[in-house]
């Protein structure tokens, strides 16, 4: 056979093969029928402007016990692709609607991501409902796997709240009048309909019990409190760049490598914890910079920020006005200062990609700010 012949018909076999596998990442699977159990379960808030509401989902479980890890959680909420590119304004039905997602995955792989990867607790509500009222739940939920949700995404009328409520209030006893758009009240209303009530450990949680448990090795680890303090907030932090940073600290503290195994594997998804232990591995493709500015003892601390390959801290101090009249006291107002350090200073490139924290520490009526930076890895955007 001619080499362009063969040529047309391997690139068609290839498209085949990459729709075919696209279209696998994309059908979700249906629910069993006959559930043992219904709940309802609650993501705690994020720190973002999208997720400082929480978000809710449904659970179902076909075991003796509401909870184990293939037990599956039925949800829905904006496109994750439509949510990079579409406006704030689309989240209120303005300009170009968000697609509505529909997420069908085991309690393990959920609970891991919200808790582990974004550091947020879970309240689960096991519902009081029949076995008839469980099974047309599920038929309702399999339909709409199967055909998608007819309506965009929108914060207030069609998002995981309400979706969820109007399956439970056409399809059991539970009352229209008790549904809310905003998932913890969701949840609260609901709570006199549960069977049983659980509150699940978040990521920090978890990282809590695991440096309890290895306090003496700590103790001594660190030259200061201001030290200890900046550790544990980035091990803490929903961004793994700067987990990332904590981990690698322990990597110079003698025994710091047994703690360090037992972070990852307690603490984070599997997925994550193997890249971060590849990360770990490739410093010189993961800058870090810390750095520390004193305000005096009429400055405040306001806040800090990169634009442009700039990190701007602004902090303001007190300073007397002109006199007021009739005697009034002189009036007093507050003036902004700015310091700025560009990725030059900071031995960074001028394009890079990176996070940002901080710390203050006071002393007396002295505060310290400290700031450090890590080279963006991607990995909370994927």
């Amino acid at each position: 056979m001619p080499v362009m012949p063969r040529l047309l018909i391997l690139l068609c076999v290839l498209a085949l093969n990459i729709s075919a596998r696209g279209g696998q990442r994309t059908q979700l699977p249906k629910l069993p029928p006959n559930p043992s159990f219904v709940s309802l379960v609650f993501f705690e808030g994020g720190e973002t402007l999208t997720s400082q509401f929480g978000h809710i989902d449904l659970r179902f479980s076909y075991g003796s016990t509401p909870g184990r890890p293939e037990d599956r959680t039925v949800g829905f909420g904006p496109s994750e692709e439509d949510k990079q590119t579409r406006g704030p304004l689309a989240y209120i039905g303005v300009g170009d609607d968000l697609k509505m997602e529909i997420t069908n995955e085991s309690f393990a792989d959920r609970y891991q991501d919200y808790s582990r990867q974004r550091m947020q607790r879970l309240v689960t509500l096991v519902l009081d409902l029949t076995a008839e009222e469980r099974n047309e739940l599920v038929e309702s939920f399999n339909a709409v796997i199967a055909t998608g949700y007819p309506k965009p995404y929108n914060i207030f009328f069609e998002n995981c709240a309400t979706i969820v409520a109007k399956f439970l209030s056409d399809l059991s006893p539970l009352p229209r009048g008790l549904m809310s758009f905003v998932p913890a009240k969701l949840e609260k209303k609901l709570r006199p309909f549960a069977i049983q009530r659980e509150v699940l450990a978040s990521g920090r949680d978890l990282k809590r019990a695991v440096l309890d448990r290895h306090a003496k090795l700590l103790e001594g680890a660190f030259e200061d409190a201001v030290g200890r303090s900046i550790f544990e907030q980035q091990l803490m932090s929903r961004q793994t760049e700067f987990r990332v940073l904590g981990y690698r600290k322990l990597l110079t503290i003698p025994g710091g490598a047994a703690l360090l195994e037992a972070l990852l594997d307690e603490t984070e998804s599997r997925a994550r914890a193997q890249s971060i232990r590849r990360f770990l591995g490739r410093a010189t493709q993961f800058v870090s910079v810390q750095r520390s500015f004193s305000l005096a003892s009429d400055e405040k601390f306001r806040s800090i920020r990169i634009e442009n390959g700039v990190v701007t801290l602004v902090a303001d101090k007190k300073v007397s006005g002109l006199p007021a009249s009739r005697g009034v006291s002189r009036a007093e107002t507050r003036v902004r200062r700015e310091r700025r350090w560009s990725f030059a200073q900071l031995g960074l490139r001028p394009d890079a990609r990176v996070e940002l924290d901080s710390l203050v520490a006071r002393s007396g009526s002295r505060s310290e700010v400290y700031f450090w930076l890590a080279t963006d890895l991607a990995l909370d955007r994927k």
